[in-house]
């Protein structure tokens, strides 16, 4: 099903407390019936745990309040009820000479200027209820096709995405799509241009 269209709508406190939810989650959640929505006032967070605190902690208290100040975008998969099960979060950045050899790998040849506009992929996290289902490369495949929207709708010339520490698999995974390490950091990056010549939008 098409995750892009539906938006999320409040909880009422009722619905909350009802026998049908353990702890405030449902019982069984099916993944068809999760939208890819960007984040709003109305989408219920306080329950969802994704392994790492520091993560949950700044999708309850950061993340709407960085997207309304323009400094990121944050995209959920919620229920249409509102509870979310995951979030994207994209963020706009800008690489350039001080970024030392990040930039001397990844400047284009010809590019003319100092500096290149991208767009980063700076937080993708699933719910721990949804593990098990081969359902983080569906959440990726999403962050991908989100962040190449961006650059169409906004410009830019790489997409970065910062796997975190002690991951391999998700950094293998990453590679599948067409992204590359760079020796000295742990970003990986892929050229809009290597996009367009065609990278699988499956791992």
């Amino acid at each position: 099903p098409d995750r892009r269209d539906a938006g999320g709508q409040p909880w009422a406190e009722s619905e909350l407390q009802g026998g049908h939810r353990e702890g405030g989650k449902p019982t069984e959640v099916k993944p068809d019936d999760l939208q890819l929505v960007r984040l709003n006032e109305g989408h219920y967070l306080n329950f969802f745990d994704c392994g790492e605190e520091s993560m949950d902690r700044w999708l309850c208290n950061q993340a709407l309040d960085d997207q309304e100040a323009g400094l990121s975008a944050t995209h959920v998969w919620a229920q249409p009820d509102g509870m979310v099960f995951a979030y994207i979060t994209l963020l706009h950045a800008l690489v350039d000479e001080s970024s030392g050899p990040f930039w001397r790998m990844l400047k284009p040849r010809g590019y003319r200027r100092n500096d290149a506009h991208c767009v980063l992929i700076g937080k993708i996290a699933l719910d721990q209820s949804l593990r098990g289902r081969g359902l983080g490369e569906d959440l990726f495949a999403d962050a991908f096709v989100l962040a190449i929207d961006a650059v169409q709708i906004m410009g830019g010339v790489f997409i970065v995405i910062d796997p975190m520490a002690g991951r391999p698999r998700l950094r293998t995974m990453y590679e599948g799509y067409g992204f590359r390490t760079i020796d000295g950091t742990d970003r990986m990056y892929m050229s809009v241009k290597d996009f367009q010549n065609g990278v699988p939008l499956e791992g």
